[in-house]
């Protein structure tokens, strides 16, 4: 975690035990991190400590990200997959089977769509709520 107005590092976050792919910040500073393992790692911003791990794909997590209120993470998954949860509790909730490696995820303001690329060329919208595909905007 580096202090942005002085370019030097405050805390160091370590203990995943593979490769890190990923990571998020929150609004109010809470830091998660995925990568090769297959959990993603939820850290104290102001200790470093792990806090808890939760689901992720069954494969490498490529990307993570917040809604702008930072009340729900999606997980991009080389499986093919794009995992929603509950920010507060890790619970997992949705999951979009989006087909081929996911390498980019964002979620509107309010957490009601995600668009995704993947490995396959596509960017596709998706409804969150009923993991629903909206539109294949590219192909």
């Amino acid at each position: 975690l580096v202090d942005v107005a002085t370019g030097k590092g405050r805390l160091t976050f370590s203990g995943m035990e593979q490769e890190v792919l990923a990571v998020a910040v929150r609004s109010d500073g809470q830091v998660v991190s995925s990568g090769f393992e297959t959990q993603v790692s939820w850290w104290d911003p102001k200790t470093a400590e792990r806090l808890r791990r939760t689901g992720g794909p069954g494969t490498a997590s490529h990307e993570l990200t917040f809604n702008a209120k930072g009340t729900f993470p999606a997980v991009a998954g080389g499986d093919g997959t794009v995992r929603l949860a509950d920010a507060k509790t890790g619970t997992a909730g949705k999951t979009l089977a989006v087909g081929s490696a996911v390498f980019a995820v964002a979620l509107d303001a309010d957490g009601k769509r995600v668009a995704t690329g993947a490995a396959d060329g596509t960017v596709k919208l998706w409804d969150a709520a009923e993991a629903r595909l909206l539109a294949t905007l590219w192909s």
